[in-house]
């Protein structure tokens, strides 16, 4: 069984989380993330939000997103550790589509009919 499909779990936390508290969730979350043989890609920080409406009594929330590759059979355990979580407002686990990102194209590499002129007059 190989690693090959890539994840991406975002989780809404109580605002009222202290910045210790937080650390210490994105450690256990990563360590729920390895335990299915998952590999934790990258973790971000987004901070303190407004949320859309009102959830659990909170207007604002943390958002914390990780990325991962791994197993789709831990996705469901993950999840379900996610509802009983009462530091999580919401959560949300993605699999993400393995395409390609385009490559940035450089002045240099643009054709000169299609670059625009400066003055705006042709």
């Amino acid at each position: 069984m190989s690693q090959d499909r890539a994840y991406e779990s975002v989780v809404i936390l109580r605002s009222s989380l202290g910045e210790q508290d937080i650390q210490q969730f994105i450690d256990s979350y990563t360590v729920r993330i390895q335990q299915g043989g998952n590999t934790l890609l990258k973790t971000d920080n987004w901070g303190k939000r407004k949320l859309a409406y009102e959830v659990k009594g909170e207007r604002k929330g943390t958002y914390l997103c990780f990325r991962f590759q791994g197993f789709g059979a831990t996705i469901r355990p993950i999840e379900n550790a996610n509802r009983i979580d009462d530091t999580i407002l919401k959560s949300m686990t993605l699999r993400l589509i393995n395409t390609p990102e385009p490559e940035p194209v450089t002045p240099a590499e643009t054709p000169e009919s299609t670059q625009e002129p400066e003055s705006g007059i042709v």
